[in-house]
This record gives C-alpha cells, sequence and structure tokens, in this order.
C-alpha cells in the first residue's frame, strides 16, 4: 500500500492557519511547504530535514490536542478540562519527542556517513595523486633510457624482468629487508619498461605497437 502524499497527511485545516505565526523551528521556510516536502533528505540537505521535522512534530501536536479537546467536550462529566488538556498536551509532547530524537539521530548518522565518504574520498585522490606522480618519474626514466638504449632492443623481457624485482622488493620489503624508497624504485622502473613497450615496442622480438598507441606514449625528438 503507498503512502499517502504529505499534501494530504498534513493539509492545514482552517482551524489551525491561526496557529501557525507560533510555530518554532521553521528557519524562516515558509511552514506549508515544509509540511509538504516531499522531496528532501538527511542525506540531502540535514538542515532543512530537521525543519520538516520539527513543523511537522508541531502540527501532530496541535491536532492531538484539538482531538483531545473535542473528546473531553463530548465525554465530560464533572471532570476538569485542565487535566484533560495536561494529559493530551503530555500524550503529544512525549511523540514530538520521540519523532525529533529519532530525526537527530538519523541527522548524526547522517554526518558520520558524510565524513567518511569525504575520508575515503581524499584517500583515493591521495592515491590517485601518488601513482601520477610514480608515473611522472616513470616517464622521464623511459624517456632517458630510449635516448641511450634505442631499438632494437629486449624491452619485452625487460618488462619481465623488472616485474620480478618489484615482486622480489615487495617480499624484502615485507620482512623489513628494504625500504618502501627502495621498492618504489623498482616499481617506477616497471612502469618505465611498460611505457617504452607501449611506446616503441620490441623490434627484436617483432613487437610494434600501433601508430595511434605509439604517439600516445612518451615521444623522443630526433636529434
Amino acid at each position: 500500500m503507498s503512502r499517502l502524499p504529505s499534501k494530504e497527511i498534513y493539509a492545514i485545516p482552517d482551524w489551525m492557519r491561526q496557529y501557525l505565526p507560533l510555530f518554532n523551528n521553521t528557519g524562516g521556510n515558509d511552514i506549508e511547504a515544509l509540511l509538504h516536502d516531499d522531496s528532501t533528505t538527511p542525506l540531502a540537505n540535514v538542515v532543512r530535514y530537521m525543519l520538516i521535522v520539527s513543523v511537522r512534530s508541531q502540527f501532530d501536536l496541535l491536532v492531538m490536542l484539538r482531538k483531545s479537546w473535542l473528546e473531553a467536550m463530548e465525554v465530560l462529566d464533572g471532570v476538569s478540562l485542565t487535566e484533560v488538556y495536561r494529559s493530551a498536551y503530555e500524550d503529544a509532547r512525549h511523540e514530538g519527542l520521540v519523532n525529533w530524537e529519532a530525526a537527530t539521530s538519523l541527522a548524526e548518522e547522517n554526518e558520520s556517513l558524510k565524513r567518511k565518504l569525504e575520508d575515503a574520498e581524499k584517500r583515493i585522490a591521495e592515491q590517485s595523486d601518488y601513482f601520477s606522480a610514480l608515473v611522472a618519474m616513470a616517464r622521464k626514466s623511459a624517456d632517458k633510457a630510449m635516448r641511450k638504449y634505442p631499438q632494437p632492443n629486449y624491452v619485452l623481457l625487460k618488462v619481465a624482468e623488472e616485474a620480478g624485482e618489484v615482486v622480489q622488493a615487495g617480499v624484502h620489503y615485507a620482512e623489513n629487508r628494504m625500504t618502501w624508497d627502495e621498492v618504489e624504485g623498482e616499481i617506477v622502473q616497471l612502469l618505465a619498461m611498460l611505457i617504452r613497450l607501449v611506446t616503441e615496442g620490441d623490434q627484436i622480438n617483432g613487437v610494434t605497437p600501433p601508430q595511434s598507441v605509439r604517439s600516445a606514449g612518451v615521444g623522443i625528438k630526433e636529434s
């Protein structure tokens, strides 16, 4: 069964309009717009969501007070109206507090989730920047190597050799026999050989990348 839209649930009756100026925690927003807002979520706008919860709680409070008053008028027989109002007010206040506490808890969870997402995005950005820096160093190394050791060259075999060096360095690092800087150096050399492979290939083993791939790699100016 689908939920009724807020415009129907929180349709403002004529008797209530005189009390709208007494509503608190509206943030200067139109009360009716807050009551009928079905699109705002805690994740999208937690501040406005809290205002919506606040005005809806006050709406419910007034409805319950009026309902209790009407019921009291029907069955009242020597009972003090003050006690009836007090009881209705306490019931409505309790429900409003429960709604407010639930919204506050949801807002706190939302803020916690936002912080976790921001931290994750920051870590990803930092890792991306770090790897980009390694690639930049590898490009320089590849450029120098292509000048010093031009084709024909066993580039394909060098890729395998450098990959083995990275694995060995990783094992030694895990055993506290190498520093991370040394591992990083091996990674840069492997990246450099991969850049050479996609840029110039391996003419000894007949590996020639397509021109479109070669033009995107590290170019060497003819001297």
